[in-house]
């Protein structure tokens, strides 16, 4: 489900979902300093509640129980808009992700059917902790093609 504030019960739901967004962050950034999470997580909150239009927050559920969570946003890229998509996780199996991809796409495809052309959203950026390819995989089954790859290096200075 898309978390969305005017839907009666989802404000409830939105602490679950920052604390899975937290969680992720705890078991996958490498040195978790680094990864600024409140700062993050409130930045969320505050496009939640400012831009409510532009965030696919999703919480995966099964028997009322969540199994899963995709963390978007659309975001200004220069002249164009981009669908950021910060964090995706299934607990098991992870092929559920695919449905969640494809949920996705019809989120911004709605959005891109009130805009005009040129505003429209025409990319998807997913940053990862795990190697790119593996996760290519699952934007394939979604059939979306990987147009770039990139690394992200991060040093001390």
């Amino acid at each position: 489900m898309r978390l969305e504030r005017a839907t009666p019960g989802h404000v409830a739901w939105y602490s679950v979902f920052e604390q899975r967004l937290r969680d992720f962050v705890s078991r996958y950034a490498i040195r978790n300093k680094r990864v600024p999470v409140e700062a993050i997580l409130n930045e969320m909150l505050k496009r939640w509640i400012d831009q409510p239009a532009c965030c696919g927050y999703y919480l995966a559920c099964s028997d009322e129980k969540v199994t899963g969570h995709l963390a978007s946003w659309i975001t200004p890229y220069y002249s164009q808009s981009k669908c950021f998509l910060w964090q995706a996780e299934m607990d098991e199996p992870s092929e559920l992700l695919v449905p969640m991809i494809n949920i996705l796409k019809g989120w911004v495809g709605a959005l891109n059917a009130n805009l005009p052309e040129e505003a429209r959203v025409t990319e998807l950026e997913w940053t990862t902790w795990h190697p790119a390819p593996a996760f290519a995989r699952y934007l394939k089954k979604a059939d979306l093609n990987v147009i770039q790859t990139m690394s992200i290096l991060t040093a001390e200075i």
